[in-house]
């Protein structure tokens, strides 16, 4: 329904732009913030444990030093008892245990918080003894153990290094709460923020949205405001703008184009029913060879006007071009046979095998309108030439006619343009035939222009893409219609 169209609802808000990219933001953050908290609990714990086993080495190394000096084990026990750790808290406790573990007189483990049993000694059978530190559970509690053994008095002892591990683990434990509380205001902030400052960027968007809603064929004229932030906001609603003024020309173009069209139309047809009516109405002072010679005038007249309205409504499509290969050559010699009850004389100067890609109809078209245009106005010869220059076939087609100003010489080629009000519609102009050339040239990537001609009258010019290979220079003569 169209209020489901143009007022979310409360689902529809929630896959908005707004809501999605707040969510895509919040997500992505609050992902990164775990896999961050994660790393630093493990690099802290690894931290940790790695300074707790190297002091519990440090403390075996400097037992081991002792007794090799030939102190005895209480006398090498007893610097080690306690080791402070880091904070304050006691963490290393040193012991000189025998082959069955027990710990040798005079020596042992002070109380650990946590531990109740510590059992480490020499590894079974010929096997080395595992010296590497390590952590180990004990009980209910974690140990890092450091251990090296020693020959003294002909006896294997083992000089071990217990640490708990609840510091570490508090530690770890405090890094965690610390970002179970960091971490979901850290994501509500983002979140917030993501929300606040999309809203403010899709505000323009929506009043620009609200302003198209309004418009209408007859509101063309309206245009979006464009925010003053030099942004891609802004460059939507400028696009936005153009666009609508393309439409408006586009609109009043085709209004201008249905007005003119109809009142061109209207008049052959008016004049055809004009003729028959005056016939019907006085039989006896009419001849019917009379009426359908000027019925079958007015009827190619209006022939032509809708071929060329046709023309121009296909053309402005903007259809790619043909790539047929058209015999330019050809068609100018073919329509000009075609003027067979001219009254002016037809000089031609065209080169053999002129070839050019496109329709050969529009091509057609082209020269029809330029040759019917010039023998309109010309006085007493129509001169038409073609030629080719750098790649490009130039045709030129004068007359000698009364030429046209240049302040006109861009608005000849407009749609239902005369220069000349006074003149009547004998004459067969309708104001599309030049229009239908510049179209149909340009829509084959070609040029027209103007200028004048060396005779006093007017000289068109058109230029298009020649075919290779170029034909050799060779003219057609001159005939006369």
């Amino acid at each position: 329904m169209k209020g489901d169209r143009t007022t979310p609802g409360r689902w529809g808000k929630l896959r908005s732009v707004r809501a999605r990219t707040t969510l895509a933001a919040t997500a992505v953050v609050a992902v990164a913030l775990v896999a961050a908290v994660a790393a630093l609990a493990t690099a802290v714990e690894q931290t940790l444990v790695r300074r707790v086993l190297e002091q519990g080495e440090r403390e075996v190394e400097a037992v081991v030093d002792r007794l090799a000096a030939g102190a005895t084990p209480d006398q090498a026990l007893q610097p080690n008892q306690p080791s402070p750790a880091i904070g304050g808290v006691i963490s290393t406790y040193v012991a000189i245990v025998d082959q069955e573990g027990a710990p040798v007189v005079g020596s042992g483990f002070f109380d650990m918080e946590g531990v109740e049993d510590v059992s480490v000694g020499f590894s079974s059978g010929p096997a080395p003894l595992n010296e590497e530190p390590r952590v180990v559970r004990v009980g209910t509690s974690d140990l890092a153990i450091a251990q090296r053994s020693i020959e003294i008095d002909g006896e294997d002892l083992l000089v071990v290094a217990a640490s708990p591990m609840a510091g570490v683990i508090r530690s770890v434990d405090a890094v965690i709460r610390a970002s179970s509380i960091g971490v979901p205001l850290l994501v509500g902030l983002v979140a917030a923020v993501t929300w606040i400052a999309t809203g403010r960027t899709m505000r323009p968007i929506d009043v620009i949205r609200e302003e198209v809603e309004e418009l209408s064929s007859k509101t063309l004229d309206r245009r979006v405001p464009v925010p003053a932030t030099d942004d891609e906001v802004a460059r939507l609603a400028e696009t936005m703008n153009r666009m609508l003024t393309r439409l408006e020309t586009a609109s009043a173009r085709q209004r201008e184009f249905v007005s003119d069209a109809s009142h061109e139309l209207r008049s052959p047809v008016a004049s055809i029913r004009a003729e028959v009516e005056v016939a019907l109405a006085h039989p006896a002072a009419s001849s019917w060879l009379v009426v359908a010679a000027g019925v079958l005038s007015e009827t190619g007249r209006l022939e032509r006007i809708i071929e060329n309205l046709l023309l121009l409504a296909r053309l402005d499509e903007d259809t790619p071009p043909s790539d047929n290969v058209v015999d330019i050559s050809g068609l100018i010699d073919e329509m000009i046979e075609r003027i067979d009850e001219a009254v002016v004389s037809i000089e031609t100067d065209v080169d053999e095998g002129l070839s050019v890609p496109g329709r050969s109809d529009e091509l057609q078209s082209v020269i029809r309108n330029l040759l019917d245009n010039a023998v309109r106005h010309a006085t007493s010869t129509v001169a038409v030439t073609a030629t080719t220059v750098e790649r490009t076939i130039r045709i030129t087609v004068d007359d000698d006619g009364p030429g046209i100003p240049p302040a006109d010489r861009e608005r000849v080629f407009q749609r239902f343009t005369r220069l000349e009000p006074s003149r009547n519609r004998s004459d067969g102009g309708v104001g599309l035939g030049l229009a239908v050339v510049s179209r149909v040239v340009r829509h084959h990537g070609g040029s027209v222009a103007v200028q004048d001609s060396p005779s006093g009258g007017a000289r068109f010019i058109v230029e298009l893409s020649a075919v290779e290979p170029f034909p050799a220079r060779g003219g057609t003569g001159q005939s006369s219609a």
